[in-house]
């Protein structure tokens, strides 16, 4: 992840496009006031793209307040419920990404390509 200029983990309900992310800037510096050069939180909807990439950022809704541990090579997230955009059993998939640079389709720029190992 550290070449990207944003990459993260995501939380989905792919019936609405809201997902919850935790994100880190490793190319283009602070984007919050909570823990400016670390992980923090975002939600977000996204529509489907055209492959590539598999998705474009149509708008970035909220950054909130949350505790995130990372211990060796886990990550915890805790947020309060009521600042997730969509009931917890309403998310369908949880994904790595990456956002690339994306001029189709996307009302902001910016495309996210899911990571596969």
């Amino acid at each position: 992840m550290n070449g990207n200029a944003v990459a993260g983990f995501a939380w989905a309900d792919l019936a609405t496009g809201k997902v919850f992310v935790t994100t880190i800037y490793p190319m283009l510096g602070w984007d919050s006031n909570q823990n400016p050069d670390a992980w923090h939180v975002h939600t977000a909807l996204l529509l489907l793209g055209n492959g590539n990439p598999n998705f474009c950022v149509e708008s970035i809704d909220s950054t909130h307040t949350a505790g995130i541990p990372i211990t060796g090579i886990s990550m915890k997230v805790n947020v309060d419920v009521d600042k997730l955009p969509y009931a917890p059993g309403d998310f369908d998939a949880a994904v790595e990404f990456v956002i690339i640079p994306s001029g189709e389709g996307s009302a902001t720029g910016l495309g996210v390509d899911v990571v596969t190992p």
